[in-house]
């Protein structure tokens, strides 16, 4: 009797936890066009973070190669667009200082129409965790390039892919995508922040749909636990 009731309390504990970590947050509406992608964070002044520290802070005395931390995510939309502001540890140009090489920020995975029956099946996160249902992975890598005749740059992009048809994995062909080279009002990065849109109907939401999201730092990926759960509604 005594471990059918350890069991039972088990169980609860699994079942509160997760509940508790995808936890809806309040996210901002806000006017059509009061967002402008600069990488500059004074459009989201008066706005709270949706979570502080993904996964958990790096130790860099532990790091044998320099990694993106991510220290705040915040979330905002209008009528068009989702918006999307991170903030890191080290920026973007320092990290192409220290490294002279492009790096990997993480991947956001959303699932944007309250069907965990649909979306890909299965995810893969670190912690061996596996996630069901999301329909869209969000890939966000820093890169470095050269024109001819010119000092080398870095960029922030983003990469969005949908389902395959199957389900069983995301596809390589992007429904959307965008570079602070070519696409710079779209995403863009300073000092330490990156901050890109990417439009509504990209991500099939619609207003009133709860959505689902996990942010997985890449930084802690290998390591540890990397995931964060959040959930908001478009009202």
């Amino acid at each position: 009797m005594n471990n059918m009731f350890n069991i039972l309390g088990i169980i609860l504990l699994i079942i509160y936890f997760n509940n508790a970590a995808i936890a809806q947050q309040s996210i901002s509406k806000v006017e059509d066009g009061k967002i402008i992608i600069d990488g500059l964070s004074k459009d989201w002044q008066g706005l709270e973070p949706v979570v502080k520290e993904i996964g958990s802070s790096l130790d860099r005395s532990k790091q044998l190669t320099e990694k993106y931390d991510i220290k705040e995510f915040f979330l905002a939309y209008d009528n068009v667009n989702l918006y999307f502001l991170i903030t890191v540890e080290p920026g973007v140009s320092e990290y192409f200082a220290k490294t002279q090489a492009g790096g990997y920020v993480g991947d956001i995975f959303l699932n944007t129409d309250s069907d965990s029956k649909t979306g890909c099946i299965d995810t893969y996160l670190s912690g061996s965790k596996y996630i069901t249902g999301y329909d869209y992975k969000i890939w966000i890598p820093t890169g470095m390039g050269s024109k001819k005749g010119s000092a080398p740059y870095t960029f922030v992009s983003y990469n969005v892919y949908p389902t395959k048809d199957n389900g069983k994995d995301f596809s390589m062909s992007e429904v959307a995508e965008a570079s602070s080279q070519e696409s710079p009002t779209l995403i863009q990065f300073s000092g330490k922040n990156i901050e890109f849109s990417i439009p509504l109907n990209v991500l099939g939401i619609k207003h009133g749909n709860e959505i689902e999201g996990v942010f997985q730092e890449f930084a802690n990926s290998y390591i540890e636990e990397g995931n964060t759960f959040f959930s908001f509604v478009l009202k």
